[in-house]
């Protein structure tokens, strides 16, 4: 049997990097770009290679109903989980079985820790349709049982000869990124292919020459633009402009831990159209709501998936705000 080759990038959420910038509204941004595919910005190369074989093919079927909640129960955190999902507008299956993936997928990993030559819960918390992965040094020890675990609606993936990936030295060429002014997105190691990427929202052919010049081995770590796949220009700040109601004034957060009511979001989002960034972050300490930016010149920046009742997710154009929702009235 020909066993595939697969090198895959799990991408790491990356918080914490947004910056208050100042500014005004008067900004000129460039269109959304026709080719909305990330660009490579350095050369790099794979450290290794790993052979990957399926040891339990996907049903496509979710566990019955009353094997996912007999794993969630007496679980707090899972059962919390359940019940934000099914605020979110989730059924009760479709949020049992996502919180199940994780909680599956917790003892996946916590058991294949313990085997010779492990290297990484390469996909511990699947999503729908995607499989369970692991990944050995060597080749797969005999103490994988897949049978111990109900993996049939994700599947599970074994890699034998993964690379294993130098955590040191990936930090190493992110703080480097930093350091020359690029403005990081995500963070991701492949373990498999000992392989990281490091994607940004922009960097000049200056700052990526300084980067190569800081990082000891540049090959192995993939700089890489990232997509723009959101509108911004002047006509999308336009419109935001024109949609804004109320802007700039002072809406405390009363949501506690409550879902807002739509028209409280709607209130809430329309008063933040057309303010700039800076003075969006004012507005929102003064109202004591947490507040984000989620994209930024039509780039999605990496997030924690964690729902916080009464936060403003925002996205920006250039300086200013265009867009703008709150957790728990829709998942963006």
């Amino acid at each position: 049997m020909e066993i595939p080759i697969r090198m895959k990038i799990g991408f790491v959420a990356v918080a914490g990097l947004m910056a208050a910038c100042g500014g005004t509204s008067d900004v000129t941004v460039d269109p959304l770009a026709t080719d909305a595919g990330a660009d490579m910005l350095s050369s790099c190369e794979p450290a290794g290679g790993g052979e990957t074989i399926t040891l339990v093919e996907p049903s496509g079927e979710r566990p019955p109903l009353a094997v996912m909640e007999e794993a969630v129960a007496g679980n707090p955190d899972a059962e919390f989980m359940v019940e934000e999902l099914e605020a979110a507008g989730r059924s009760r299956e479709e949020a049992l079985h996502a919180v199940y993936a994780q909680v599956v997928g917790q003892r996946l990993f916590d058991d294949a820790r313990k085997l010779p030559g492990y290297v990484t819960g390469a996909y511990a918390r699947p999503l729908e349709g995607e499989p369970f992965q692991l990944s050995f040094s060597g080749s797969v020890p005999e103490e994988v049982d897949a049978d111990a675990y109900d993996l049939d609606s994700f599947g599970l993936e074994v890699t034998a000869g993964a690379a294993g990936l130098d955590h040191e030295a990936m930090d190493a060429a992110f703080e480097a990124a930093n350091e020359v002014g690029m403005r990081i997105v995500s963070a991701a190691g492949d373990e498999v292919t000992g392989t990281g990427r490091i994607e940004v929202l922009d960097a000049t052919p200056e700052q990526v020459a300084a980067w190569e010049q800081a990082v000891e081995d540049p090959s192995h770590w993939c700089l890489v633009r990232a997509a723009r796949t959101v509108p911004c220009d002047d006509s999308v700040i336009a419109e935001a402009e024109e949609r804004a109601a109320r802007q700039g004034e002072v809406l405390p957060d009363q949501q506690g831990d409550q879902p807002p009511t739509p028209e409280r979001a709607e209130e809430v989002r329309r008063s933040y159209l057309g303010l700039t960034l800076e003075a969006s972050r004012e507005k929102a300490a003064q109202e004591s709501r947490a507040v984000r930016v989620v994209v930024e010149d039509g780039v999605r920046l990496g997030s924690d998936d964690d729902l916080e009742p009464g936060r403003l997710n925002l996205t920006v154009c250039g300086v200013v705000v265009v867009d703008a929702w709150m957790d728990l009235e829709r998942q963006g």
